[in-house]
C-alpha cells in the first residue's frame, strides 16, 4: 500500500509491536521516540519542529507517546499527554498529514461501575489525572478534526498485554494480534471527522456496542476466556487480592494530590 505511517512512542510496548506488525501488512512504518532506534528517530513530542520534520511526507500518524500513568506527577502528565498531543496534531496539520490515530484509554471512563457495558455514549468519568489527560487528548482530536480538516480516531485502549493477568482483564483484555488488526483497520479509514473506537478483544465476559468497529471492519478474534485455566492455576482470580469496583480497576494514584483514598 506504500503509505507511510509515523508511530510516536515507537520504542514502547505497543509501538514496537505496531512497527513490525503493520509493516508485515504492507504499511511503510517509521517511528519517533525520545531515544533513537532501528527505523526510529529521536524526537521529543513537545518539540514542534522535530515532530514536523518526522511527520513530513507521512499519510498517517499513530500517536502512542505518553506517560502511561500519573505517577511521574502533574507536570509530566500535562507536558507529555496534553501538550504533546496538541504538538503532534499541529505538526500533522502543518505537514498535510491526512490522519491521526490517538491512543486514548479506558481510564477516560474508568470511574464508572465495573459492570458498565462499553459503548459510544458513556459519560466522561476519568478515574484519575491520567484519565483526565486522555479526555483532554480526545477533545484536542475533535478540535483538529473540525478546524484542521483531519481524520481523527481515538482508540480507547483497554488492558493491552500478551495475556490477561487477573479477573478484571478477562473482560478488558486487548491481545497483540487484535491490536495489530485494530490499528490496521483504523489506517484504512481516512475519512474526515472524529471517531472513537474501543481497543479490546472479543472477550466472552465483555458487553460492548461499538458501531465504529463495525464501520471500519474491526473483527477481533482473540478471547481472554482461553486463559481462564492458567489464571485459576496461578490463583489470580481471587477478587480480594486486587479489588476493583470501577471500570478502570483499582483507584488510580494521583501523587500530587492527597484525595484521601
Amino acid at each position: 500500500m506504500n503509505a507511510t505511517v509515523l508511530i510516536t512512542g515507537a520504542n514502547g510496548r505497543i509501538g514496537s509491536l505496531l512497527m513490525c506488525g503493520l509493516a508485515d501488512l504492507g504499511w511503510s512504518t517509521q517511528g519517533c521516540d525520545i531515544a533513537a532506534g532501528t527505523n526510529v528517530v529521536a524526537a521529543d513530542i513537545t518539540d514542534l519542529a522535530a515532530l514536523s520534520l518526522a511527520a513530513r511526507g507521512c499519510r498517517s500518524i499513530i500517536h502512542l507517546a505518553a506517560t502511561p500513568n500519573a505517577k511521574p506527577g502533574w507536570e509530566t502528565v500535562n507536558r507529555l499527554n496534553i501538550h504533546g498531543t496538541r504538538t503532534v496534531l499541529e505538526a500533522a496539520r502543518r505537514e498535510g498529514v491526512a490522519q491521526v490515530i490517538f491512543a486514548s484509554s479506558i481510564h477516560t471512563v474508568g470511574a464508572l461501575p465495573a459492570h458498565t457495558s462499553l459503548g459510544p455514549d458513556l459519560p466522561p468519568a476519568p478515574s484519575g489525572i491520567y484519565g483526565a489527560s486522555k479526555l483532554a487528548g480526545e477533545a484536542l482530536m475533535q478540535v483538529y478534526a473540525l478546524k484542521g480538516q483531519l481524520s481523527c480516531i481515538s482508540v480507547r485502549l483497554c488492558s493491552f498485554r500478551p495475556a490477561p493477568e487477573d479477573a478484571r482483564e478477562l473482560k478488558t483484555w486487548l491481545g497483540h494480534q487484535d491490536a495489530i488488526h485494530l490499528f490496521d483497520r483504523c489506517l484504512h479509514e481516512p475519512a474526515l471527522g472524529y471517531q472513537m473506537i474501543w481497543g479490546v478483544s472479543n472477550n466472552t465476559r465483555l458487553s460492548i456496542y461499538d458501531p465504529i468497529a463495525d464501520l471500519i471492519g474491526y473483527r477481533p478474534s482473540q478471547d481472554a476466556e482461553g486463559f481462564l485455566p492458567s489464571l485459576a492455576h496461578q490463583d489470580r482470580l481471587n477478587a480480594t487480592s486486587r479489588p476493583w469496583t470501577m471500570l478502570g480497576g483499582p483507584v488510580a494514584e494521583d501523587p500530587d494530590v492527597d484525595f484521601g483514598d
